[in-house]
């Protein structure tokens, strides 16, 4: 039998990445950003609500701020999320992939909804419920932004889609809903968005 291979030690000119002493970014551009706008840890505090004893944390790399903290300490700050998470302003650098599809995606305006089911599923399984929201109020504020009559129709789908999800959740907080019915409600769902997107046409030329 032939002795099993060992892997060779490295070599003095590559060094080895170990996690536990490499440099936390968000703590480095956390103290940076506190530095810069001549704040104390207490004055920190004070202007986000988050503990001392949190933010200390934050800065020395032992714990990471959740979605909520990162948006509070962006704007008490005065710099972007993608900022304190990444280093950098650039999403794009960061994402290529996730750039690449986007682009693809965008350029068959029909084949949206590809996106959602792709990173949606896997998303929300990783975020608690206030992390959530502040990512679904960030989207929200983005295109209504951008496009205000966009923002106004996602109203309403999210509406109709609550009233939709009420009518099929028992008092337990189950659903029992056979495909076919299932099919049915989304129908009568997306016919109700369109109508209410119509209604609310018409008002806007009287």
């Amino acid at each position: 039998m032939k002795p099993a291979k060992t892997a060779p030690p490295p070599s003095e000119s590559t060094p080895v990445r170990d996690p536990a002493t490499e440099p936390d970014l968000i703590a480095i551009e956390l103290t940076a950003a506190r530095t810069r706008a001549g704040l104390s840890v207490i004055e920190l505090s004070k202007l986000t609500g988050i503990s001392k004893t949190v933010l200390h944390g934050y800065e020395r790399g032992r714990t990471k701020p959740g979605a909520r903290e990162i948006r509070l300490l962006s704007g008490a700050l005065n710099i972007s999320p993608n900022r304190l998470i990444l280093g950098n302003e650039s999403f794009e650098s960061e994402t290529p992939r996730f750039t690449s599809i986007y682009r693809k995606l965008r350029a068959r305006p029909e084949l949206g909804f590809m996106l959602a089911f792709m990173y949606v599923p896997m998303v929300s399984p990783l975020l608690d419920e206030d992390e959530l929201r502040s990512l679904m109020t960030l989207v929200e504020s983005l295109v209504r932004a951008k496009h205000p009559e966009t923002a106004e129709k996602m109203a309403i789908a999210a509406d109709e889609l609550s009233k939709a999800l009420d009518d099929m959740t028992l008092s337990d907080g189950s659903m029992t809903i056979s495909p076919a019915q299932l099919e049915e409600v989304i129908k009568k769902t997306q016919e109700k968005v369109a109508q209410r997107i119509v209604n609310l046409a018409s008002k806007k030329l009287d």
